[in-house]
């Protein structure tokens, strides 16, 4: 059958067709723009309210830990790329003290660092500074020192010695686990400075008390100390509690620079979908933002 007249022939139509879709592929998907993920979240939990919410841990250690660094979105993420011990053997002192399984302190720790990885590691890779395990786990503990909650890395104290700011916290019992000659050294540190080591939060007289404290008081003294605005997520009271618990600060950075920033800005406001996500991560250990009102901060179990 004849062409119509003024009909483009067949063969430029799919070919027009073609250009158009080698043009959308190469442009990336529709919707990486307003999908993109925006800040990091490092997320530090404290160990005697996990251990309270899971209610299976014989001690709890007294100072914040890690719980993970997660970009705000789980986008883009190559959950193909598994997760290997080998990369992170030189940090593995550091990832043992300020990273822990607190759950599940004498097993296999790599499992709680996998998990990390797998879910959000392999998600914040598509920044340069944070593509490979090696330069996750090392940047999150490079942070994690920065923010210094537990003010070990700042100490005068510490720095006039030239002390190892992770022999602080770490009880002899622990070093023998691993097998640390440092056993002696690390039980003559903690009674030294024992009462002189000051976390932030205690600079504002907020430490771990059977009284209560309200979440301005928390929030107030993080702004204070960082800048910025954090977010604070909470334990829900349970049966017989009236009092809510702290078990998590979480403290935003940029993604291009990772400079401190607030964690929710008035015109960021996360979508539904993001927000669903975020708490689901939150309610691992049942844990939710916290409510204004007083808050519990637990001490932690006596060490044996």
């Amino acid at each position: 059958m004849a062409e119509a007249r003024g009909a483009l022939p067949g063969w430029v139509s799919v070919l027009g067709w073609g250009l158009a879709l080698c043009c959308l592929c190469g442009a990336g998907p529709l919707w990486s723009g307003s999908h993109e993920w925006k800040k990091l979240i490092l997320t530090q939990h404290w160990p005697p309210t996990v251990c309270k919410e899971v209610n299976r841990c014989r001690d709890s250690l007294d100072y914040w830990t890690i719980h993970g660094l997660w970009p705000d979105r789980a986008e883009d993420c190559n959950h193909s790329w598994h997760f290997n011990l080998n990369e992170i053997k030189d940090l593995l002192r550091d990832m043992k003290i300020y990273w822990p399984d607190v759950i599940h302190p004498s097993s296999n720790r790599s499992q709680f660092w996998k998990h990390e990885w797998d879910k959000h590691g392999t998600c914040a890779a598509q920044v340069d500074a944070l593509n490979s395990e090696r330069k996750y786990f090392g940047k999150s503990l490079d942070l994690y020192k920065q923010i210094d909650l537990n003010s070990f890395f700042s100490s005068i104290f510490t720095q006039a010695l030239g002390i190892e700011p992770s022999l602080l916290g770490f009880s002899c019992d622990q070093a023998r686990k691993e097998g640390d000659g440092s056993c002696l050294f690390a039980v003559f540190i903690n009674r030294l400075f024992a009462g002189r080591q000051k976390s932030v939060l205690q600079k504002f007289e907020i430490k771990p008390s059977i009284n209560y404290y309200q979440l301005a008081d928390f929030k107030d003294a993080l702004t204070r100390i960082y800048g910025v605005v954090p977010k604070i997520q909470c334990l829900m009271p349970e049966q017989g509690e009236n009092v809510q618990t702290i078990g998590q600060i979480e403290l935003c950075f940029t993604k291009e620079d990772f400079h401190l920033r607030n964690c929710t800005e008035p015109e960021e406001q996360p979508s539904s979908g993001q927000e669903a996500r975020l708490a689901r991560e939150a309610s691992t250990h049942g844990m939710m933002v916290c409510e204004d009102g007083p808050i519990f901060y637990p001490p932690p179990k006596s060490q044996h």
